[in-house]
């Protein structure tokens, strides 16, 4: 009987130590685009343009990196924990709220809200005959961080433009 008892015990033990596997840290991932910006795509016309690709292939930071200091945020772009930032971020280039986020705000002329404006229009930023000019590319790139740092469709409730090296850069 106590033979019986102690190697469930055992076997108790070793099951809740597969269990409790550590992984790393992963960003959780983006299955549906938040309300708040779903309603503002919803109040553009239906005819509204997409933004044409002059995205960065990536805005320089490696997401899901543990902080060096240990703390539940991750690493952004040094290991100083000045720098870290939320394990989230920065979002895919080509995730869909990051999209539809650029979208709305070159087709209102602001993103989130009317205080929030974007510094160019959506016909600007199309414009395939200024894709090298570095003044453009860099006003494209502010449009992005403003888009980064409202990824929930409110204003500052989003990813911090230091997540984003590349835009900050002027590269594009």
């Amino acid at each position: 009987m106590q033979f019986s008892t102690s190697l469930l015990a055992l076997m108790a033990l070793g099951s809740s130590s597969v269990s409790a596997r550590v992984t790393p840290r992963q960003a959780p991932a983006r299955s549906e685009i938040p309300e708040a910006i779903t309603n503002l795509l919803n109040q553009l016309p239906p005819d509204a343009p997409d933004p044409l690709d002059f995205f960065p292939t990536t805005f320089g930071v490696q997401r899901g990196i543990p902080a060096a200091d240990g703390s539940a945020n991750c690493q952004g772009p040094t290991p100083d924990p000045k720098d870290n930032i939320n394990c989230s971020c920065p979002p895919d280039v080509d995730d869909p709220t990051f999209r539809a986020a650029v979208k709305i705000g070159l087709n209102n002329g602001f993103f989130p809200e009317p205080a929030q404006t974007v510094p160019i229009n959506i016909t600007q930023w199309n414009n395939n005959g200024e894709r090298g000019d570095d003044d453009l590319q860099q006003l494209r790139n502010n449009v992005m961080v403003i888009a980064l740092q409202s990824l929930q469709g409110v204003k500052g409730l989003g990813c911090p433009g230091i997540s984003a090296p590349a835009l900050k850069a002027g590269s594009g």
